[in-house]
């Protein structure tokens, strides 16, 4: 759990930065990626939350099996899903309301049963 609280933190200090772009990273804004970053977390922390351990069937997968062998996602090889594309303007202030979100909902993990 530190880790996690830990990456919000890295990522609540790079709230001054929402407008920088680096073309050669990436097109899009830090303020985009912070966005993106917290609307993914905030939507696993979620889905933990209202999983069902006991419904889990395991199937094979071949992209899993690569992603945990190589612990990364390729470059240009995923897309993500449209719930965690930022659409509209980041602003500051709401990003700020994600993370303490982020914060609250991490909380919660300590009060699920493994």
């Amino acid at each position: 759990m530190e880790k996690l609280h830990s990456i919000l933190d890295i990522l609540e200090s790079k709230l001054d930065d929402l407008d920088k772009v680096k073309l050669s990273v990436s097109q899009a804004s830090v303020g985009w990626h912070i966005d993106h970053t917290l609307l993914a977390t905030i939507g696993i922390l979620d889905a933990l939350k209202n999983s069902d351990p006991k419904k889990y069937k395991w199937s094979f997968n071949f992209n899993r099996i690569l992603v945990y062998t190589i612990n990364k996602i390729p470059r240009g090889r995923a897309k993500a899903p449209k719930t965690v594309v930022p659409q509209g303007i980041i602003e500051k202030e709401n990003l700020k309301q994600k993370i303490n979100l982020s914060r609250h909902k991490i909380k919660e993990l300590k009060d699920l049963k493994s």
